[in-house]
């Protein structure tokens, strides 16, 4: 009974802290209510669902409608899951508030499990539920498939929960402190990709509308045996689509319990680990990176040197940064390998277009991932410090991200295409040139100072997905219009156009942003 008293606690107060979404009050005047994450992140993934269960209508099976709206909801929030795991599961600052409260193991991993299920709940039910009303439209679909669907998305939504928890209980009990922080960062990055494999993968090798209940493939393939649940809801019950649907549910009870039972003593005392004051072993240097050394003429700013310092040295070793950071460029870097899956001969050259098109991505993800951290109310450091603006400090952090992450990523990019085909640049160098203006648009219009926002849930995951939205639907627009121009013997003019508007976009917007001032609210 204490138990449960407890855990009625912790993931009240997780579930608040998670949805809260409050930026600290120093530097913004506005602050945001407790769904400004999670909001737009439902509107995103329901209009998802609803072209999703459009494009599914015509299947005439109960079971294929469910095995794609249940395909698309692991693989999203799989993904999802994996992108904000790591603020809910190690937070090390909550281990100076709970670290002398006897809570026991199995009741602190159950607690942030449950904070983390009601997330992908959220997610799952945000994907599902426009789809049972197109459901409902359908003449073929039973009256019954809609509250089976309602209850196998649920189920479903527990499972890839517990494969989240259970796969890092597996992490934590078997490395040491030393290697904890690093190990959790990459953990994070391999279930990301993962399920991206997952969903790549299936895009091009299987037809899902097509894939009968008898299938040898629905054996190894969850979202199958969560649409067998949809299947038995209908009232056809098969000795086949029952023990699909038996799979679903004893796999993710096995998993929950094998999570909360036998591995949560790890995971309390790898929360305790983290916790813990860590002496940094001195690392000889003979003055600054190669890499500080280089850009020291585009950094005669202190302030901007600073920023470069401060962005670089968490970027390489704070783990809740690199948490965040490793997921999202990796699903850049990893998304355009995935088309090679494919049969078509075109997809070389595709999937060389993709890695160009998604480094526009790359500066707004990284500078978002770098405005967050547990410890926010340390960015009131930067009002001691005798700064007019926090301008400088902006384009520090951006230009140490453009060293590190972008000019890797576009390299990455150019030299992919140089060798599938060369000719492939000339439509890229418009996406190219566009990249110091994209650097500068996260602080273009609205305040921004590093490490100054709390950690909630959702946020991350609504911005990488308006990001990719916006990005998508502009790199496209920008490599169409390259192509006309190619077409047209036009390219030339339309690259040395383009670099003046750039050029003249992105001095304006610098001075705008080192003109506005660092002022506290209050």
């Amino acid at each position: 009974m204490s138990d449960l008293r407890q855990l009625r606690a912790l993931v009240g107060a997780y579930v608040r802290m998670s949805l809260r979404g409050k930026a600290a009050a120093t530097f913004f005047r506005r602050r945001p209510g407790k769904w400004q994450g999670t909001l737009p992140l439902a509107l995103l993934y329901a209009a998802i669902g609803t072209v999703a269960a459009i494009g599914a209508s015509g299947s005439g099976s109960p079971f294929s409608f469910a095995l794609v709206l249940h395909t698309i909801t692991f693989v999203l929030l799989g993904m999802s899951q994996a992108a904000e795991s790591g603020d809910v599961l190690f937070r090390p600052d909550e281990h100076e508030v709970l670290g002398h409260l006897p809570f026991p193991g199995r009741v602190l991993l159950a607690a942030k499990a449950l904070s983390l299920m009601a997330y992908a709940l959220v997610v799952a039910l945000s994907i599902n539920v426009p789809a049972i009303v197109v459901a409902a439209r359908l003449p073929w679909m039973p009256a019954s498939f809609l509250p089976g669907h309602l209850v196998a998305t649920v189920v479903l939504a527990a499972f890839s929960t517990s494969v989240i928890v259970f796969a890092y209980g597996l992490v934590l009990r078997f490395v040491d402190r030393e290697r904890l922080d690093g190990l959790t960062a990459w953990s994070q990055a391999g279930l990301s990709a993962a399920f991206l494999g997952l969903s790549q993968g299936l895009a091009h090798v299987v037809e899902l509308p097509i894939v009968r209940l008898d299938s040898g493939f629905c054996l190894v393939f969850p979202p199958a045996w969560f649409a067998a649940l949809d299947v038995l809801a209908t009232g056809t019950t098969t000795g086949r689509a029952l023990a699909l649907a038996m799979l679903g549910v004893l796999g993710t009870t096995a998993l929950a319990a094998g999570a909360l039972t036998r591995l949560a003593p790890a995971y309390a005392d790898a929360v305790g680990r983290l916790g813990e004051t860590r002496t940094l072993a001195a690392r000889s240097r003979v003055g600054h990176g190669i890499v500080e050394r280089l850009a020291g003429p585009w950094l005669r700013d202190p302030v901007e040197r600073a920023g470069f310092r401060l962005a670089a040295t968490y970027m390489r070793r704070d783990r809740e940064v690199r948490t965040r950071l490793y997921p999202s460029i990796g699903f850049v870097l990893l998304l355009p390998f995935a088309q090679l899956l494919g049969h078509a001969v075109y997809r070389f050259k595709a999937a060389a277009l993709l890695a160009v098109l998604l480094t526009g991505m790359v500066p707004s993800i990284v500078l978002e991932a770098m405005r967050v951290s547990s410890e926010h109310l340390a960015s009131e450091l930067f009002l001691a410090a005798p700064l007019a603006s926090a301008g400088p400090l902006f384009h520090g952090v951006r230009k140490a991200i453009v060293c590190y992450v972008v000019a890797p990523t576009a390299l990455v990019g150019v030299l992919w295409m140089v060798l599938v085909d060369a000719r492939l640049l000339a439509l890229a160098a418009p996406s190219l040139l566009a990249l110091p203006l994209l650097s500068l648009l996260p602080a273009a219009f609205r305040d921004y100072v590093p490490l100054s926002v709390p950690p909630a849930i959702g946020r991350r995951s609504a911005a990488n997905i308006a990001i990719g939205v916006v990005n998508s639907v502009a790199g496209s627009a920008t490599i169409g219009v390259a192509w006309a121009a190619w077409r047209l013997g036009w390219l030339p003019h339309l690259v040395a156009l383009e670099a003046v508007v750039v050029l003249f976009g992105a001095h304006v917007l610098a001075r705008r942003i080192s003109a506005r001032p660092l002022c506290p609210v209050g």
